[in-house]
């Protein structure tokens, strides 16, 4: 009897879990839909010390960055709830793409046709204002934070 309750608590607590992650993501993907308009790019991680005892310095992040992810100044997003996005560039141009939420909803994946995407992790989300930093691989971790806020 005592091995049945064991296992039935188990059960419990393993549904729980699942379901408190999948609520979780379904609300990060409602709450992140509508139009966001990015009001700062900032660099959150400069190069340490030991960085620039092996040669790096902030052109050569910069360089990286570029080669690594698309440079995003004063963008209009439009998050749509089937997925589809609009970036609204500062030349007047408008960018169509499709964006997921992945993880436990902290995760924001932006394809940009078949062969490039950007990744961000979703810092903060609330009504009013969004924070995402780029997310590739250790070193870029953490040293692009974009800042939105909602129209």
């Amino acid at each position: 009897m005592k091995e049945v309750m064991s296992n039935v608590l188990i059960l419990l607590l393993g549904t729980s879990l699942v379901y408190g992650m999948v609520s979780q993501e379904v609300k990060s993907s409602e709450s992140i839909v509508g139009v966001w308009k990015e009001v700062a790019w900032e660099y959150e991680k400069l190069p340490t010390v030991r960085d620039q005892e092996l040669n790096y310095d902030l052109l050569d992040t910069r360089e990286l960055l570029g080669q690594q992810v698309i440079i995003h100044q004063g963008e209009t997003w439009e998050f749509n709830p089937d997925g589809t996005m609009k970036i609204y560039l500062k030349d007047g141009d408008v960018e169509k793409t499709n964006y997921t939420i992945k993880r436990r909803g902290d995760l924001l994946r932006i394809q940009h046709g078949d062969d490039l995407f950007e990744a961000y992790e979703i810092r903060e989300l609330s009504d009013e204002r969004m924070v995402i930093h780029f997310h590739a691989d250790v070193f870029a971790r953490g040293i692009v934070k974009l800042t939105f806020e909602r129209i």
